[in-house]
């Protein structure tokens, strides 16, 4: 029986908010022996660039998130019986994510996964390369973003954080607020955080926008503890209208095959190829 999985469109950028070419980064990490590819995450988890496929102007490759401790158990279907999961010295469990950047397009596709998210992809090829400093924006739908950047007024902005801020660039933008939604979970033990900022009954008048674009593209990054983030404004004399930078981002959905009781890893890169051709009238259209 196939899997759904779920893909997500993303713009590399640099910390101008160009556009970065993420293929010299992906070809010079290719060139490493595997053990120079990992990256320890924490006490449990190692990052490793599994495989990297290099195209004329695209590259593809599966990222895996290798779990070292806290394995799941083994049972037996018809006696119920639990048994530790044992493996091999040198051996771990791994989590896959496969992705798709095109150069020309200026568009990186990701698998989508639970425990292994598109913002951890880029920690790892940061932490792998000498490259410029770069980041990730999810690509609204062709809609969404329409009505965003043809805005010459904010109203409002609603962000809704699950735990700290851990983002130094987040940090970095308005300091004041990351102390205070980093203080209300810290030190008040509040488990979600939302804020809302507003100009109230002043509908003439707008939040400051390059400040307040700069902030929603800070939270925009795909981080696993932004679950909310909303904003409205309008045209100059036009009604008012919402973009919800969550659930109106760029998505593709397809199956694909197991092999073996896992998922076949060369058919979930030809599903990110797929999508990216997909939408590639709309994407090309972005593209300076």
């Amino acid at each position: 029986m196939p899997k759904t999985v779920t893909i997500d469109f993303w713009d590399v950028q640099d910390v101008q908010a160009q556009p970065f070419n993420l293929s010299p980064v992906l070809e010079s990490i290719e060139s490493l022996d595997p053990v120079a590819r990992m990256k320890r995450r924490d006490a449990a988890h190692v990052d490793y660039l599994a495989e990297v496929q290099v195209g004329a102007t695209t590259v593809s490759g599966t990222a895996v998130r290798i779990r070292v401790e806290d394995w799941p158990e083994r049972i037996n279907m018809r006696t119920g019986t639990l048994r530790n999961l044992d493996l091999p010295e040198n051996e771990a469990l791994g989590e896959e994510m496969s992705f798709h950047f095109d150069r020309n397009l200026q568009v990186l596709a990701t698998q989508r996964h639970p425990l292994f998210r598109a913002s951890a992809l880029v920690d790892l090829l940061r932490d792998l390369s000498d490259s410029p400093e770069f980041d990730i924006q999810p690509k609204l739908r062709a809609d969404a973003w329409d009505r965003f950047r043809r805005w010459s007024k904010i109203a409002s902005v609603e962000i809704k954080v699950r735990g700290p801020v851990h983002d130094p660039q987040v940090s970095a933008e308005i300091p004041a607020m990351t102390r205070f939604l980093d203080a209300a979970t810290g030190e008040l033990n509040a488990a979600t955080v939302e804020l809302s900022l507003s100009v109230g009954r002043f509908r003439n008048q707008s939040l400051a926008r390059e400040k307040i674009r700069r902030v929603i593209a800070r939270f925009r990054r795909g981080q696993a503890n932004v679950v909310g983030l909303v904003t409205k404004g309008s045209r100059a004399d036009g009604p008012s209208e919402m973009v919800d930078f969550i659930r109106d981002r760029l998505v593709y959905s397809g199956e694909v095959p197991y092999s073996e009781k896992h998922l076949d890893r060369e058919k979930c890169r030809q599903l990110l190829k797929d999508a990216v051709l997909r939408h590639r009238g709309y994407l090309a259209s972005l593209v300076d």
